[in-house]
């Protein structure tokens, strides 16, 4: 049996988990939560109690043979290892993989007011995201990098994402993707063998967060800041040949 596993059961690592899973894959994920683990097992997953901040850890995973590591996990988890370093460590560890998948982040462009394809050199290089990427293209030969827009669904909804009601840096442009668009497109971008290299995921539509927020909440008060960026996530779809839910595909339901 095809076997993934994934670093991180956050929202984006429990929607690729499903996907393999759903395709047939042994799907190992790990967590850091005791109580989570029944859950994980009952959805056909094989769970893994895993703690980057705790060198023990890392020693279970070098019992695991799988064919694709999925690097799902958030900086904010990597309070004592650096981020890069947890990726270094979980890759040596691990007796053997074929293709890490890493996602990414659409933070490492500039906020300078312009456009950024895959081709884009303004990057915020001291970015820990940035320098995990330079690992992974340094070190390991069949990668994919994804870099996510910011992540919707419906517990993820837009509408909840200002609880205080103010909205900063209003005119920028939102570089939005729904999850269930990344998990399919992670997907086909391995199963169709596109190339390897460094991809952006981020829907077409991006209004500003004055004009997208706005419709899903009009309390809210609006501050102007700074320009921000447009991302295009044009490459991606159009080698997989998928079309980006619309970010608006929400108002439904409200």
């Amino acid at each position: 049996m095809k076997s993934v596993l994934i670093i991180g059961s956050g929202l984006a690592g429990l929607s690729l988990g499903e996907k393999f899973s759903k395709k047939g894959y042994l799907v190992s994920i790990t967590t850091t939560s005791e109580s989570k683990l029944s859950t994980l097992r009952n959805l056909g997953y094989n769970p893994i109690i895993f703690n980057s901040n705790e060198i023990e850890h890392y020693k279970s995973l070098s019992l695991l043979k799988v064919e694709i590591l999925v690097f799902a996990l958030s900086p904010s988890k990597c309070k004592v290892i650096a981020y890069n370093n947890v990726l270094m460590n979980v890759c040596d560890k691990l007796n053997s993989f074929k293709q890490l998948v890493f996602t990414s982040s659409v933070s490492v462009y500039s906020n300078n007011g312009r456009n950024h394809s895959e081709e884009s050199e303004e990057i915020e290089f001291d970015s820990i995201i940035y320098k995990t990427e330079s690992y992974i293209k340094e070190h390991i030969r069949e990668h994919y990098v994804f870099r996510l827009g910011g992540l919707i669904d419906e517990q993820r909804h837009p509408k909840n994402f200002h609880k205080d009601f103010t909205v900063k840096n209003s005119n920028m442009p939102v570089n939005l993707v729904h999850i269930k668009d990344v998990s399919n497109i992670v997907y086909s971008a391995i199963t169709m063998k596109i190339e390897f290299g460094v991809y952006n995921v981020c829907s077409h539509e991006h209004p500003s967060k004055k004009d997208f927020y706005g419709t899903f909440n009009e309390n809210l008060k609006f501050v102007d800041g700074d320009l921000g960026k447009i991302v295009d996530g044009s490459l991606i779809s159009n080698q997989v040949k998928y079309n980006y839910t619309s970010i608006y595909d929400f108002l439904e339901g409200l």
